[in-house]
């Protein structure tokens, strides 16, 4: 008899058990939190890598042999650029290309190169961007050798652009050119395309390399 009770209350506690389950389920493990992303890193809104800021810049020396260009030749060069830097300012494309030599050409700092027309679509899509800009034009050097007429000059160029957060901010160009021209035309025609011999960019006063 004893026995028969005890197995009967086994079989209670069984059937208890397997009630509670059916009913109420087992307790289960909160859900595991989901990862959270690292925030992103931001990036300027022009050029993605930072850049040092370029030394102030200054002509090579002159080549043995070389003589100082005359004053002719210096006042017509500096002449033809501030028509240019004066056109590029007013956003006058007639003006900027008066300006320009005929051949007209440039190295940008990334290598490319850009012929005449190129150049001058380039500063028209820059004229719809920069607000308040300046451009300036520097001789360094201008020496004759050879016949040959080389000039290096400094460009300076600021403006207000509109960036991603809808603010302006202070953009600028700073560099060293180079050009030289064809042997007995004085600086009426370009030898080969202008380059750049130093150049810094800077967003807010923050250099970045170009693109």
């Amino acid at each position: 008899m004893k026995r028969t009770l005890i197995a009967g209350a086994a079989l209670l506690l069984a059937l208890a058990a397997v009630v509670a389950w059916k009913y109420f389920g087992a307790a289960e493990p909160p859900p595991a939190a989901e990862p959270v992303p690292p925030a992103a890193k931001a990036e300027p809104p022009l050029g993605p890598e930072p850049a040092k800021p370029m030394a102030k810049e200054a002509a090579p020396t002159r080549p043995t042999g070389a003589t100082e260009a005359p004053p002719t030749i210096y006042e017509n060069l500096q002449n033809r650029l501030d028509a240019i830097a004066k056109a590029y300012v007013a956003g006058d494309a007639a003006a900027a290309e008066r300006a320009m030599w005929p051949n007209h050409a440039v190295v940008r700092p990334n290598g490319d190169t850009l012929q005449r027309s190129e150049l001058l679509g380039q500063w028209m899509t820059e004229w719809e961007r920069f607000k308040d800009r300046t451009l300036s034009f520097v001789i360094e050097e201008v020496y004759v050798e050879d016949d040959q007429v080389t000039a290096y000059w400094m460009i300076d160029l600021s403006a207000k652009v509109l960036g991603e957060d809808s603010e302006l901010h202070d953009y600028a160009v700073h560099g060293l050119q180079k050009a030289i021209f064809q042997p007995g035309r004085g600086v009426d025609l370009l030898d080969e395309p202008i380059q750049y011999h130093g150049f810094e960019q800077t967003w807010d006063g923050m250099a970045f390399k170009p693109q």
